[in-house]
């Protein structure tokens, strides 16, 4: 059996019955960000789920969109939770809103995609990157085995696809 993937330190897996993440994480690792887009009320849905949130069908495809948004909320990590972590502090945790589908089905509503913001070369450690509450950024991928890669931030300026 091959060593399961890892990512910071952390083993990686995704459950064989869960489709949806599979469906997620292999287009993330072909460096395109694809949405669940309900079959019934059209609308995009993250986190990958069987069914839609909204309307409750479990008609979908999955449709590519611009990996690009602002940043909602943060926080900056300065001491590490777990001895994985420890090389990699202060890191940022991003919540990072998609220009897709902004207020629908309510006022304030939008797709909000978590993950630490980083480099252009990936580097958790930001140093003086400047960002910040509505900053620009855009995703970016680190690739953690054939199937998996892992979505990250980068601000827009430094955008560009790692590996």
């Amino acid at each position: 059996m091959a060593d399961a993937p890892r990512y910071l330190g952390y083993e990686l897996s995704i459950d064989p019955q869960d489709t949806a993440s599979r469906d997620f994480f292999r287009f993330c690792r072909e460096h395109q960000l694809h949405l669940q887009c309900c079959g019934s009320c059209s609308r995009l849905r993250y986190p990958p789920s069987p069914g839609c949130p909204f309307c409750g069908s479990d008609g979908y495809t999955w449709i590519p969109v611009d990996g690009s948004g602002v940043i909602h909320s943060y926080t900056e990590v300065h001491h590490a939770v777990s001895a994985p972590m420890k090389p990699f502090v202060p890191y940022v945790v991003a919540i990072v809103e998609l220009a897709n589908q902004r207020d629908d089905p309510a006022a304030g509503a939008a797709i909000r995609i978590p993950g630490n913001l980083v480099t252009a070369d990936g580097n958790l450690n930001i140093g003086d990157l400047r960002w910040g509450i509505d900053s620009p950024v855009r995703i970016v991928f680190s690739d953690v085995s054939d199937e998996i890669a892992i979505p990250l931030w980068t601000p827009l300026e430094a955008s560009r696809f790692i590996s």
